[in-house]
């Protein structure tokens, strides 16, 4: 075995309960109030360090494999020496949710954390009034043509992240799921998964400037040019 996935790498979500929605705020308030029943409260959010850390020096002890990657839902400052990628978690299918992916694998590749990626087509695709995290736009799933034009426009980001994955509940996602050869839906998804493919060799090229350099592969403009002459 190479590569782990790690779900639920934060062991206390006593906020994913009911039909409600709680602010930012009182969310963190509740998880807190559980975790530090078992864990220090200010060692909390470095839970998913030492976690994957345990994967990773495990691993590369007790066998010859050297290049251990892991997918894990949660993310730490100096966490990607240990060859990790992070996620957005659970995200339902709408268009907002979509749009607010572009800031986050954004804000968070400048902080130190080179490699993220998301559910694409979202996870949560319909709707369940009795918990608030489930709350997709499309009942329907594929059988609706506004969940394959979202899931085509998802992919179609998705090519250009560090790892590309479609993955989630409530409705199938292979491509043949989404029409036939010739039909628009289908032959999008086909052409973004051969773009994907003929870039492998450049995102290889960044993943070593990641490793030697400590550079993101996905960056900002004021990154790249923060003086705006560049």
């Amino acid at each position: 075995m190479d590569y782990w996935w790690c779900d639920c790498s934060e062991p206390f979500e006593a906020d994913w309960t009911g039909a409600v929605r709680l602010t930012a705020e009182d969310r963190a308030r509740l998880n807190v109030a559980e975790a530090q029943k078992y864990v220090d409260p200010t060692l909390v959010n470095h839970y998913s360090l030492a976690h994957t850390r345990g994967i990773y020096e495990g691993q590369r002890t007790a066998t010859d494999r050297r290049r251990v990657v892991t997918l894990t839902r949660s993310s730490s400052f100096g966490q990607p020496r240990y060859g990790t990628f992070a996620w957005s978690g659970d995200v339902a299918a709408t268009w907002q949710v979509l749009r607010d992916q572009i800031p986050a694998a954004l804000n968070l590749s400048i902080t130190a954390q080179p490699y993220w990626t998301f559910d694409i087509g979202g996870f949560f695709v319909r709707r369940d009034p009795t918990a608030w995290f489930w709350d997709g736009d499309f009942d329907d799933g594929v059988a609706d043509l506004g969940y394959r034009e979202l899931y085509v426009r998802w992919l179609q980001v998705g090519a250009f992240l560090p790892m590309f994955r479609s993955h989630g509940t409530d409705t199938p996602r292979e491509p043949w799921r989404f029409g036939e050869a010739g039909e628009p839906f289908y032959d999008a998804i086909v052409a973004a998964i051969e773009l994907r493919a003929s870039l492998l060799p450049y995102i290889y090229a960044l993943a070593a400037s990641a490793h030697f350099e400590g550079l993101p592969l996905l960056r900002h403009v004021g990154f790249e040019a923060p003086t705006g002459t560049n």
